[in-house]
């Protein structure tokens, strides 16, 4: 289709609004209430336009696109008629720096003025240098404002983690209140009072922290003034350098844009276009990562044990003292730790070293589960989604964004599960049961769907299953696990005709979890659901597909244990400071971490890693999209990654292929050896292509026998927090607050 635009002829597919196709060609129309991925609103007024044949003037982003139109952004009356609109808008709003001849200068010389507790002039304000209604005042042209100006006199209010809000700079412009509702889901902040005294606020003016709010941060991210700020970036100047990384506090790879100052990390933000999360972050990685680079927990250099303590020592020191420990002991004796918060590079170091020491066991510390990749984004447009054992808009918020979006389309969400979950109000079906009946659970709903001829699956021979399940009455067991017999016939029901299905679970119902993970299996098969596992490590489904790779011997943490206190194993090398592992005391014991852990104080040889900010790797999120990243920061101390840790030691114990240490090396090494990670060798940091691992995009077509599943047992699961030994509630008061709120608000 075709448009003319200022004269200038384009052409254009699809239904963008005029104002998004001005942009994509250069054309600027200013606008303060619009943004990517919001409905339009239409608040602000500053985009209006003509279009020939009509009356009047249309605002650019409601009015779509239409073939043949000529419109005009710019003349004499648009002009007077913007300059009016933001007139007004500045009245209610300090405006004497927006305005002021000297304001250049002015930026020069008093950049820190902007520590004081409120603001009342750009130089004052955070935001002063990166805030949208300084531009737009630029561009529109204005040089006075000829209405009085009003101050709200309205209270700071810093009464919430990380988020100061100052409503006197606010323009209403809605983005913070549609972001909430829109994108979110959470519904926390809204407009109140009406007139001039209109203000976003809370129901009851109550705190964020008491109305729900996940402090997500993606009002702060839209809030084009600083009304809403971060408060930890409030006294700091601007950053002069910025570096793309991937967070690595949970299982979704969000890519984060890092702002760095003299060596210190001053903003964290999502990066727009982040193929995992599109602009959106949660609590741990808008607000708290920053605070693991500065942590006073750090181990900034190696460590050996003389005379019963620990004391700093060089590195060729510290490898000479561990190869000899680890030479003491026989293969069979030895073991050593895998983390799944470790780079892909640095676990396919591990599977080198471990195979090179000719280890008798080794355990990973992960819950990732192995299966076909399905993008984030493709949830949004199933018919019925069901959460097994996971509350995701508390563990992994960007995939309740994707969950949302398919809610607004239509879609019905369940939730099958021991525990009460916070999105309550969005869920259709709750099959809220009593712990330990999961699996019974299961096999009553795959009867029902077999009983009433519901399947969808397109393969398993579902005699097979017949035989598998128990010959319980469903309703007996529903009644036995405290779910309404009813409930779990509507559930069997919902599968029959809204499709397709997606299953979404949490680490309870991976692979390693035993007669859960196969139950599940089997019922996607059955009913032809896509299953997706969230993993809560970083690395978790990377880990999961490079266990092949190590030698046989895998054990579970809690049999390592045993292992070591009967004797069976002499020697362990922890990774990640072992956390889970805490009490843990070998003959020889040697560390790897990022933070002193417990287990790390008890060690004979501690060796400092480095965190994902400060290491050249890749992740593989738990959508088996691969991304790498170049380090942002560099190493505290004398730190060095793992791949180079394992290098030296490996180097000094005179094990061969440990030459090598750099990561493109090792990236070609793992491609050669793993076919899923062909695409890997050639992926460049910050490679805006979508990597993904190359396996089968089959699901697997047989029915397993539960009982023939590894029985879970007692288990060590670690806290979802922790990073690499480093624990944010501990050391960030926010986070604590948000995490033990006794006013959580349950939605």
């Amino acid at each position: 289709m075709n448009i003319t635009i200022d004269g200038r002829a384009l052409t254009f597919e699809g239904r963008p609004n005029l104002l998004e196709l001005a942009r994509a060609n250069g054309i600027r129309i200013p606008s303060l209430c619009d943004n990517p991925g919001l409905h339009a609103y239409a608040g602000c007024r500053l985009c209006l336009v003509e279009i020939k044949g009509r009356n009047g003037y249309v605002p650019a982003c409601a009015t779509e696109a239409g073939d043949g139109m000529e419109v005009l952004t710019r003349s004499a009356d648009l002009d007077t008629l913007r300059r009016n609109i933001l007139e007004l808008i500045l009245s209610e709003h300090p405006n004497a720096c927006l305005v002021c001849a000297e304001k250049t200068d002015c930026n020069d010389f008093k950049s820190t003025a902007r520590k004081v507790g409120e603001a009342t002039g750009c130089v004052l304000c955070s935001n002063n240098g990166r805030c949208e209604l300084q531009d737009v005042v630029e561009a529109v042209g204005i040089d006075r404002v000829r209405h009085p100006s009003i101050y709200r006199n309205l209270e700071v209010r810093k009464d919430d983690p990380f988020i100061d809000r100052n409503f006197n700079l606010c323009i209403l412009c809605g983005r913070c209140v549609r972001v909430c509702h829109e994108v979110r889901g959470a519904a926390t902040i809204a407009f109140v009072e009406r007139g001039s005294s209109a203000i976003v606020g809370t129901p009851q003016d109550r705190t964020l922290l008491d109305s729900g709010c996940r402090f997500c941060g993606a009002c702060v991210d839209v809030c084009p003034t600083g009304a809403l700020t971060e408060r930890a970036a409030r006294p700091e100047l601007l950053p002069d350098r910025t570096a793309r990384a991937i967070c690595p506090l949970c299982g979704i790879g969000c890519e984060v844009e890092v702002g760095i100052r003299d060596g210190r990390i001053i903003t964290i933000s999502p990066t727009a276009d982040g193929p995992a999360n599109s602009g959106q972050a949660c609590v741990k990685g808008r607000f708290v990562l920053r605070a693991s680079a500065a942590s006073p927990n750090r181990i900034l250099e190696p460590h050996v044990r003389k005379d019963g303590v620990l004391i700093p020592a060089g590195w060729e020191e510290a490898f000479e003292k561990a190869a000899g420990l680890w030479k003491q002991h026989r293969p069979e004796e030895r073991a050593l730790t895998v983390s799944a918060q470790g780079t892909i590079e640095e676990i396919f170091q591990s599977a080198k070293f471990a195979a090179a020491s000719e280890i008798g066991a080794w355990t990973a510390t992960s819950e990732g589960t192995s299966c076909p990749t399905f993008r984030f984004k493709e949830i949004s447009q199933a018919r019925t989604i069901v959460l097994f054992g996971t509350d995701i808009s508390e563990t992994h918020p960007i995939v309740w964004v994707e969950v949302f979006k398919a809610l607004r389309n239509g879609a019905r969400l369940a939730y099958f599960g021991a525990g009460p979950i916070s999105i309550k109000r969005h869920v259709a079906l709750n099959l809220e049961a009593r712990a330990g009946h999961e699996i019974p659970l299961l096999a009553a709903l795959a009867k029902i769907i077999l009983e009433e001829g519901s399947a969808h699956g397109s393969g398993g021979n579902t005699d097979d299953l017949r035989r598998i399940l128990e010959p319980d009455v469903p309703e007996d067991t529903a009644k036995a696990a405290g779910v309404d017999p009813d409930d779990l016939r509507s559930l069997a029901r919902l599968f029959a005709g809204e499709q397709p299905a997606v299953f979404l679970h949490g680490p309870d119902y991976g692979e390693d979890r035993g007669g859960a993970g196969t139950a599940l299996q089997n019922l996607s098969l059955l009913v032809g659901a896509r299953r997706l596992s969230l993993s809560v490590n970083c690395n978790g489904r990377g880990l999961a597909e490079l266990r092949r790779l190590f030698p046989a011997g895998e054990t579970s943490p809690e049999n390592l244990i045993e292992a070591v206190k009967s004797k069976r194993i002499k020697a362990l090398c922890l990774a990640d400071g072992g956390t889970g592992l805490e009490g843990v005391r070998p003959d020889v014991l040697i560390g790897r971490g990022a933070f002193w852990t417990a287990a790390l104080r008890e060690a004979d040889v501690v060796f400092p890693n480095t965190t994902a900010l400060e290491t050249a790797g890749s992740f593989v999120n738990a959508e088996g999209r691969i991304q790498a990243w170049d380090a942002a920061l560099p190493p505290p101390g004398s730190a060095r990654p793992d791949t180079e840790i394992l290098a030296g030691l490996g180097q000094v114990l005179v094990f061969e292929g440990f030459e090598a240490v750099d990561i493109p090396s090792l990236r070609k090494d793992l491609a050669a050896r793993d076919g899923a990670f062909a695409g890997l060798a050639e992926l460049a940091p910050g490679d805006p292509r979508d990597v993904f691992l190359q396996v089968s995009v089959e699901a697997s077509s047989t029915f397993l026998p539960i009982d023939a599943a590894i029985a879970a047992g007692d288990r060590i699961d670690g806290n979802p927090d922790i990073y690499k030994g480093w624990d944010p509630v501990r050391e960030v008061k926010g986070l604590a607050r948000v995490r033990n709120s006794p006013k959580k608000k349950v939605t």
